[in-house]
């Protein structure tokens, strides 16, 4: 039998939003600088679109608000053959949208996490050793978290006399302040080489290589250890490109994935009685590709 949609009503009668931002810079050299921000932001509210299983009370969900704080420095030394940069930055949010399955109806729905947060520092090397060559190393480290989610959906690692998904009273009264944000990795970071060679003819070849990797997150809203965990990789690209210096034309290979890692991008679990027994559904991203690719510039 087909679910027969229910019908919800809710109105947004407006919404005043105030985002300022402030930066203020020191140059303690012609070398450094450091620098400080203060902003807010914000995100409209809206109405859940799938209306099946939604109350009046559940059709509308609120506007996001942030509120960040950062620090920094930026830096050149070796007459500008090393860039250095390092930033730290604290950011809350208020009101957090958040798309989570519901099992008691069999569908997703958009609604506010109580509040959240996302510490953490980045930073970026890049060095010019020579001409027409450079090397770039980025890394950030964060701890991004739910801080209060008062009726959150139960997580898998929840024991079901903490959280029970078949009743409604129990998710209502389930709270996972504290628990990581979803897709939210504590460590990433990308090295990149970059060389182009002069060659007769004013012709060049121009190529790039990037390694880009990041530590486990959660891919799945209920944060499930069997399938709703995509653990730490790296990717490998390459793009290698043959033309004439003022690249009035180009031809070039790209390999993006050569290594053809293997990940899921978001996954979710698909419970009884809509199938005959629970399984999950993962979204593979893409794998290797490798393509030529031809430009002309008129």
């Amino acid at each position: 039998m087909r679910p027969v949609n229910t019908t919800a009503n809710g109105e947004i009668k407006g919404e005043d939003n105030f985002d300022p931002s402030i930066t203020a810079q020191y140059d303690v050299s012609d070398q450094i600088m450091v620098y400080a921000t203060y902003g807010r932001g914000s995100k409209s509210g809206g109405f859940v679109s799938n209306t099946y299983g939604t109350t009046n009370s559940t059709f509308i969900y609120r506007p996001e608000k942030s509120e960040n704080y950062e620090v920094g420095v930026k830096s050149t030394f070796a007459d500008g053959r090393v860039v250095l940069n390092l930033s730290a930055y604290d950011t809350s949010f208020k009101d957090l949208q958040v798309s989570v399955y519901n099992p008691t109806i069999s569908t997703y729905q958009t609604t506010n996490a109580a509040s959240a947060s996302s510490k953490g520092v980045e930073g970026s090397l890049s060095l010019f050793p020579m001409r027409n060559f450079d090397i770039t190393l980025a890394a950030a480290y964060q701890d991004a978290k739910y801080d209060d989610y008062p009726g959150a959906a139960c997580l898998a690692s929840q024991p079901i006399t903490q959280c029970n998904p078949a009743v409604p009273a129990s998710i209502a009264a389930n709270n996972i302040a504290g628990a990581p944000l979803q897709h939210a990795s504590k460590w990433s970071g990308t090295l990149q080489v970059h060389q182009k060679i002069e060659l007769d003819n004013d012709m060049m070849i121009d190529w790039r290589a990037a390694a880009s990797g990041r530590s486990k997150f959660f891919n799945a809203d209920n944060q499930a250890p069997t399938f709703g965990v995509q653990k730490g990789y790296t990717k490998i690209d390459l793009r290698v490109q043959y033309g004439p210096e003022d690249e009035r034309w180009h031809v070039a290979f790209v390999g993006k994935n050569l290594t053809d890692e293997l990940t899921t991008g978001s996954s979710f679990n698909l419970p009884a009685p809509i199938t005959a027994v629970p399984r999950a559904i993962l979204y593979l991203e893409e794998g290797r590709t490798l393509s030529l690719e031809a430009g002309l510039r008129f």
